[in-house]
């Protein structure tokens, strides 16, 4: 099991990347952590100023869907939150702890 605990500049969670970089990820698990990763990288960011409004509405729109995509329990489809944190070995607790 690995955990989200180290964070590099661009909010990524080393752990993950040295696990991908290992190619030690089937390709499906590797496409489940990229999910997590870019929506948790969503999550911990702020809109570029340089947006315009049509772009910053989707932006936001963007982040709301990840939030909710977050705290949904769900874990009968597939790539839901719960599920992808199944799949990877992660407890989605200690995950949510960390991104929210």
């Amino acid at each position: 099991m690995f955990e989200l605990n180290v964070v590099n500049d661009h909010d990524i969670p080393t752990d993950w990347l040295e696990v991908n970089r290992d190619d030690k990820l089937s390709p499906e698990l590797n496409l489940m952590m990229w999910v997590l990763l870019d929506a948790a990288f969503l999550l911990g960011r702020r809109p570029p100023r340089s947006l315009n409004p049509e772009s910053r509405i989707s932006w936001e729109r963007q982040r709301s869907e990840a939030l909710e995509w977050f705290e949904f329990d769900d874990s009968t489809w597939l790539f839901s939150f719960v599920s992808v944190c199944a799949f990877l070995n992660l407890d989605p607790e200690a995950v949510r702890r960390q991104v929210l």
